[in-house]
């Protein structure tokens, strides 16, 4: 630094002997006026970095400003793009739900003859995905359709017994073992006629 030299050459006699002491008591005296603190030159040395950082974005968007044209032709790329980014969105948005809406419609016309024309006929726009994810709109237009065209539609499966077929079954094989049992020559009368006397209490079979 340029005042310690000075001040080192103030004590410095003409036979080149430097009073050390006296040079050091100078240096002391001086420091406050001439040494930056510690605190204090970082605090500048941040600074300097962020005021260097900012010329550079500046001169970056002077730049892009440039390649522009105007800050008008700037203006008019930004819109264009968050145009095309909005547009790109919806699109994706639309698609995803076209592809719930055909997973919901293929199961619920599963049991239609012809499900590509039913399809056809379920108005999308009144169809609405809920939050636990079906499709809410849906079974009404189903229904609806089930109803006018009936002959287009496998019957529904109820999964119902037929009334007494069980009862019959169970009846048949009682009735078999019974006559086994009273033709059944090996074994004790008594068998015998309880087996057909059982046998003639049983409803015919129709």
């Amino acid at each position: 630094m340029e005042w310690i030299k000075n001040i080192l050459e103030k004590h410095t006699d003409a036979d080149g002997k430097l009073n050390l002491a006296e040079a050091i008591k100078e240096i002391n005296k001086q420091a406050p006026e001439n040494v930056v603190p510690k605190d204090q030159y970082n605090t500048t040395a941040e600074a300097k970095k962020q005021l260097e950082a900012d010329v550079k974005a500046r001169d970056k968007q002077l730049e892009d400003l440039k390649k522009a044209g105007s800050v008008e032709d700037l203006q008019k790329q930004l819109e264009a793009a968050q145009e095309a980014n909005k547009k790109a969105k919806t699109e994706y948005e639309a698609a995803i739900t076209n592809m719930k809406y055909d997973a919901a419609i293929e199961k619920a016309l599963s049991n239609a003859l012809h499900p590509d024309l039913m399809s056809g006929k379920i108005d999308r726009t009144k169809l609405k995905i809920k939050e636990d994810g079906t499709v809410e709109g849906l079974d009404d237009q189903v229904k609806g359709l089930k109803e006018t065209y009936k002959d287009l539609f496998k019957p529904d499966k109820t999964g119902r017994t037929p009334k007494n077929v069980g009862v019959i079954e169970n009846q048949g094989t009682e009735r078999e073992e019974l006559l086994k049992l009273a033709n059944d020559m090996s074994k004790p009368l008594i068998e015998r006629v309880a087996a057909k006397n059982k046998l003639a209490s049983m409803p015919e079979e129709e």
